[in-house]
């Protein structure tokens, strides 16, 4: 085949690919990228290395055609390794890949024709499941994983005066205990929701409605935690068949998994030493509706008591501006409650099944979900009553101009959530503001500057805000100190107490609430075990229901194809543990870049860091410049490793004062150019800078 007869087959495969409905264009160009970096990479590599040897040791032209065409025909027949899904799934087994295991959850019977009669037939309804053993067997195993994670174990157990993973707050230090050698305990979240794929408001709506589960090592570092892949597909099951059954039956034989991962764990070879990893499951995650339901609570806000932490009544809720300690659920009050069966004055319906987990209790492993409670809740409640307020009742300024300056502000910022224009209808109605988490995020930590200044310092509305914004920070951060706990009791108080004074009544957002410093205490920043991450997982479940054309047994489907995924992790992962990652394109000159990702954020000229946070003035600098440093270093094996690092030159802002009408730190460009490492920097990622009323301004996305 001459080069043209080649290229016009290449063209013909492209076409074969745009043409097929089912690919998206991204998929096609994902497709060609693999292939022609095999072909140029290594197919053709190897064909070329082969030859040359045959060439170097051929004794006779009639022996060097022979070995030619030996050598072309053994490249050309490696394809029929591959000929078929059941040959390709056999040589994935190696790599890691476990096909799903049902798990039957109920019986039902189906009415069929049998001999011109009609007969009901029995037969069993199931969930599937990929084993969390391998999955997590072969998750460590990934080269290196092990290791890091091991040292970040370490680092977390001397840090001191600080907590920033769940390993360091009170719930592990109390109850997790472990003194035997070369044995590692690891916490793991466990995270339930409901999907649906396909039209929710379509004739099929509620037809593929899932409830999926998946599970998180909650110790892994920044970088790695920050990455989808390290989320880990469990079990899914029909939401039909959740309503037909018990909490029971669903989670049996997750619960078998999770405790077996606690009692024996799984052994792996790290650093060439027999290393025993055991999971303890600390927090189970998801929104309050998917939690009351598979704790046995009520699902209605409009219960009478509807709190899965206390005891309190609607009425209760809706007047307590700060946690009372007197009604929260113990392990005592807890069964007797449930031994009283009455739901309405309980709120239980069931015993909760987690309760069989080892070291778990309903009672005491209480998790809550920042996102929807505060960005999609309490956040809603407050901004949308602050500019009725603002808007029609002090007449301070027209909606038209609030959704201007709002898209005015996305100039001076690198945030790309910003939200929608503001309608009419969400502020005057019955309707509330309809943003996503992110969207109301990106509105309440830049209101201040969007809008202040036609505010006066003295509005009792704005208070709601500047308290609002303060809670939001100490939410936001991936670092507590005690100081901080006692600080948000104190700003839920006066938020509470505030909206209780201009609207009568609490909304069951606000209680809730109250009860995030004690559990922030007890379990580490919550922003380490909300939800937007593990929703935003869904998006690959979704994708491979959305592309199967049968809705056949599409459990199976999608959990074989999370399957491949986790395959594919396996086999990958590796490449993605890289705290820096520097592009090629980005490169201006030798060591020098225009921008760099590190730990998931990116860093460009122009960029704002927090370069000190001592007392008594914070210290930012301007980067001018990106330098990519290598560190080389000895394994235990004796091979040597290069290590990305990163130094920026930056100009350095100091502190002049915080305005807290703004929520803004004003700063005065000093002059003063520094090196700075971008391990030494105390807060990540990048901060927003830019210029109000002549000064220039820092916000943080979290408290510093």
């Amino acid at each position: 085949m001459d080069y043209l007869a080649l290229f016009n087959s290449i063209l013909s495969f492209i076409i074969a690919l745009y043409g097929e409905p089912s690919f998206p264009r991204k998929i096609v160009d994902i497709i060609f990228e693999f292939i022609s970096r095999f072909v140029v990479d290594t197919f053709c590599k190897s064909l070329e290395n082969s030859i040359f040897r045959i060439i170097d040791n051929a004794e006779s032209k009639q022996e060097l055609k022979y070995k030619i065409r030996e050598c072309i025909n053994l490249h050309c027949n490696v394809f029929e390794n591959f000929s078929t899904e059941k040959k390709r799934f056999q040589l994935l087994k190696n790599k890691g890949l476990q096909e799903p295991e049902p798990f039957g959850i109920r019986k039902t019977f189906t009415e069929i024709i049998r001999e011109n009669k009609t007969v009901f037939v029995e037969s069993s309804v199931f969930g599937y499941c990929l084993p969390l053993t391998h999955s997590l067997k072969y998750f460590l195993e990934i080269p290196g994983l092990a290791l890091i994670i091991i040292n970040n174990v370490k680092k977390l157990s001397v840090e001191s005066n600080v907590i920033c993973n769940v390993m360091q707050g009170k719930f592990w230090k109390k109850n997790v205990i472990n003194d035997a050698i070369n044995t590692y305990i690891l916490p793991l979240f466990v995270y339930y929701d409901d999907i649906e794929v396909g039209n929710a408001l379509g004739s099929h709506s509620g037809t593929n409605k899932f409830g999926v589960t998946y599970v998180s090592i909650a110790c892994l570092p920044a970088n790695i935690a920050s990455l989808l892949d390290s989320i880990i597909f469990s079990t899914i099951v029909r939401s039909e068949d959740m309503k037909q059954c018990t909490n029971v039956s669903i989670f049996r034989k997750l619960i078998t998994e999770l405790n077996f991962l606690r009692d024996t764990g799984i052994t792996i070879t790290v650093d060439n030493v027999l290393t025993v990893f055991k999971f303890q499951t600390v927090l189970i995650v998801g929104d309050n509706l998917g939690l009351n339901a598979i704790y046995g609570m009520v699902e209605s806000f409009k219960a009478n008591c509807y709190c899965r932490i206390c005891t309190a009544d609607s009425f209760e809720c809706s007047q307590f501006c700060t946690e009372n300690k007197k009604l929260l659920r113990t392990q005592g009050n807890y069964c007797s409650d449930v031994m009283r069966g009455k739901t309405n004055e309980t709120g239980l319906k069931e015993q909760c099944v987690f309760n069989q987990l080892r070291n778990y209790h309903f009672v005491v492993n209480k998790s809550v979900d920042f996102m929807h409670d505060v960005l999609e809740g309490v956040c809603i409640y407050v901004i949308r009553a602050i500019l009725n307020d603002l808007i029609f009742e002090s007449k301070l300024f027209t909606l038209e101009y609030l959704n201007l300056r709002i898209k005015e502000f996305v100039s001076y910022s690198d945030d790309t959530n910003q939200p929608p224009p503001i309608a009419l209808n969400r502020l005057k109605g019955k309707l509330n503001l309809k943003f996503s988490a992110a969207e109301m995020l990106y509105l309440t930590r830049y209101l201040g500057v969007i809008i202040g200044d036609k505010i006066p310092r003295d509005n009792e509305h704005w208070k709601m805000y500047i308290y609002l914004r303060k809670i939001v920070d100490i939410l936001m951060s991936p670092r507590i100190v005690d100081a901080h706990v006692t600080t948000l009791t104190k700003l839920i108080e006066k938020l509470n107490s505030l909206y209780l004074h201009f609207y009568k009544a609490l909304k069951p957002k606000f209680h809730f609430l109250t009860h995030y410093p004690a559990i922030i205490d007890s379990f580490g920043p919550c922003v380490h075990y909300w939800t937007m991450r593990y929703e935003s997982r869904h998006r690959e479940v979704k994708a491979n229901a959305v592309t199967s054309n049968s809705n056949i047994n599409l459990l199976k489907t999608i959990a074989l194809k999370q399957a491949l995924k986790m395959c594919k992790t396996f086999d990958t992962f590796e490449n993605k543990c890289h705290a820096v990652l520097f592009q090629p394109n980005d490169c201006r000159s030798n060591d020098l870049y225009s921008k760099v990702t590190v730990n998931g954020s990116e860093y460009k000229i122009g960029s704002f860091i927090v370069v000190s946070v001592e007392e008594p003035d914070f210290r930012f600098g301007e980067i001018i410049e990106i330098k990519k440093l290598l560190s080389t270093y000895e394994t235990k094996d004796g091979v040597d490793k290069t290590e990305s690092k990163v130094q920026f030159t930056v100009v350095i802002y100091e502190e002049t004062y915080f305005d807290n009408h703004f929520m803004v730190y004003v700063v005065e460009k000093t002059g003063e150019n520094k090196i700075v490492n971008c391990d030494n920097i105390p807060s990540m990622p990048p901060v927003v800078a830019l210029k109000k009323n002549q000064n220039h301004c820092i916000i943080p996305r979290y408290i510093l």
